[in-house]
């Protein structure tokens, strides 16, 4: 069992009056700051994987919003990169436990629980790379492997893969396999070349689903599992620094409302939107997914809160992508 490794990220709850200056290397910020030069790795980190102008902005409130979003959006890349590669060695390694799940006070940590209880991107992660099926794929000496792995049961169906670029949303390649894999188990099922040279502006969604499933019952969302679909999920084939992003439009319509409850459809048009995240300004809320990747299309989440006022939550709601 592989246990206790992390990552840190900033919440969102220190945007909310719990510091007085803004920004990673600001006083206020640092004091919080529990591991050595963790606020500079941070810092780092953003700039290796995202570039250095991603978290630029004059106002110094939204730019620390920013570094806020991206250091979660790293922080659950990580992770999800950690955990898929253990559960690819079962049985060899047959348990992960990363570290940690909530927090002593608002501040970087490495948890997936904000101190208030509200979800980083990473406790979304973490119940699709959790889930009894996980669809997944690693490069070795320019081939990409297609993983399957089962926690409980034997699984037969189709695998399918789009490559995609993320300025225009078109599939430059696609094809499908039929794939098995057993109960306690995890195989490869299918391995091919990888051209980066031609792919230099794509990520990759693949799919896992039953037999006799149409493609089109596949969420526009990644990862994702629904009827019909044992498991979903995306892989970046370049740091998204590399990538040319198109210029993604999100509509946001209320489709149903409660004093508990709000279903809201999200539409986008226009590009592929990496680490799509939803959320209400001055309120927390729990939606049934978040932090994914999104293609052109629609879909229907739920938002669990208490609200009385469907106009007010719909001017709240923000939706972010990279």
């Amino acid at each position: 069992m592989c246990t206790e490794f992390g990552f840190q990220s900033l919440p969102y709850q220190l945007l909310e009056g719990y510091v007085s200056l803004y920004g990673l290397r600001s006083a206020t910020v640092t004091y919080r700051q529990r591991s050595a030069h963790g606020n500079d790795k941070l810092l780092q980190t953003i700039d290796q994987f995202f570039g250095p102008a991603v978290a630029a902005s004059v106002d110094a409130k939204a730019s620390f919003e920013r570094e806020v979003y991206l250091t979660q959006v790293y922080q659950a890349w990580a992770i999800k990169t950690a955990a898929e590669h253990m559960r690819r060695l079962m049985p060899y390694c047959a348990g992960i436990s990363f570290w940690q799940l909530n927090d002593v006070w608002p501040g970087p940590s490495w948890s997936s629980l904000e101190y208030n209880g509200q979800w980083k991107m990473l406790q979304y992660y973490a119940k699709n790379f959790y889930a009894d099926t996980l669809v997944s794929c690693e490069e070795a000496a320019g081939l990409l492997y297609l993983h399957l792995t089962s926690d409980v049961r034997r699984l037969s169906g189709l695998l399918h893969y789009d490559v995609v670029d993320v300025a225009t949303g078109s599939v430059v390649s696609s094809g499908d396999f039929d794939a098995v894999v057993e109960p306690g188990s995890s195989a490869v099922v299918n391995c091919a070349p990888l051209d980066f040279t031609m792919l230099r502006n794509c990520v990759l969604l693949l799919a896992f689903c039953e037999h006799g499933a149409t493609l089109k019952a596949v969420p526009p969302i990644f990862p994702c599992a629904c009827e019909g679909v044992y498991a979903t999920n995306l892989q970046l084939l370049h740091d998204p620094k590399y990538l040319t992003f198109g210029r993604p439009t999100f509509t946001t319509q209320i489709k149903s409302f409660t004093t508990s409850s709000v279903e809201v459809e999200v539409t986008l048009t226009g590009a592929v939107a990496l680490f799509v995240w939803l959320s209400l300004e001055g309120n927390h809320a729990h939606f049934s997914d978040n932090g994914f990747t999104m293609v052109p299309g629609s879909i229907v989440l739920c938002c669990q809160l208490e609200t009385h006022n469907a106009e007010e939550f719909q001017r709240a709601l923000r939706v972010w992508s990279l």
